[in-house]
């Protein structure tokens, strides 16, 4: 699943999940591996980001 993928998924701009992501490398609790410029989510990152956009009162929608 990729960063765009999620975004969709909650209807929201990419830049939301970077946002999220950035968020939680500085504090140090969220490690993503980085291919160029594109990002390797495994799936504690990608459960850490959608947990974060519910609580922020994003919901998904399929």
């Amino acid at each position: 699943m990729t960063i765009s993928d999620i975004a969709k998924s909650y209807r929201v701009r990419p830049q939301v999940v970077y946002t999220i992501v950035r968020d939680f490398e500085s504090m140090g609790s969220l490690k993503i591996d980085r291919t160029g410029r594109s990002l390797i989510l495994n799936e504690k990152a990608i459960e850490t980001i959608k947990r974060e956009l519910e609580r922020r009162g994003y919901e998904a929608r399929s």
